[in-house]
């Protein structure tokens, strides 16, 4: 069975807990949400709270309410549209939600679709349109069917590592997180 909390559980711990770095992109940031990108959150309100507190950031640490925000986000932003519970193995799950939250939830899904293009034995290759539909789906278990799990695993790894790799070389600044991003992949 297919394991969200054991998966945000992964994700979480490479995240970090809270991040205000003004040469990241994201800025401010709470256990990888990040506020430029994610203004919106309904977490950002109880945030503002506690850095009223002499004891912040940590006294957010162990709230339950804001973990629990947190939780529902990572969710609704990229467990459910990746499909996780449909997917056919926690490990596949998992890569997929760690990328999505990395790179992005397109970016992670056209991964998908470019290593099942190159491993799958099929005569019609997937449309790399970042949407993980029906019959990107279906390719997912023919692939499993093969039993290329672990292929699919290091394809994906690859791309991923490749996306770094782009990253920097558009934005030589990045440089700084570029081995801790391979340390994720």
């Amino acid at each position: 069975m297919i394991n969200f909390k054991t998966a945000l559980k992964q994700v979480l711990s490479r995240e970090g807990f809270y991040s205000n770095a003004a040469e990241d992109a994201g800025g401010e940031t709470v256990w990888g949400i990040a506020r430029n990108r994610h203004p919106d959150w309904n977490g950002w309100e109880m945030v503002d709270e506690w850095k009223l507190q002499p004891d912040f950031p940590n006294n957010m640490r162990e709230s339950a309410t804001l973990k629990g925000m947190v939780e529902k986000f990572y969710w609704r932003e990229f467990w459910g549209p990746l499909k996780c519970e449909q997917m056919p193995n926690q490990e596949l799950a998992e890569e997929l939600f760690e990328q999505a939250v990395n790179i992005g939830l397109v970016t992670a899904i056209m991964n998908l679709q470019r290593a099942l293009n190159v491993l799958n034995d099929q005569d019609q290759a997937l449309t790399m349109d970042g949407v993980l539909g029906p019959v990107t789906l279906a390719a997912v278990f023919h692939c499993a069917n093969q039993g290329d799990n672990a292929e699919l695993l290091k394809t994906l790894n690859c791309l991923q590592r490749y996306r770094y790799i782009e990253i920097v070389e558009h934005n030589p600044k990045k440089k700084k997180w570029f081995r801790g991003w391979l340390e994720r992949a």
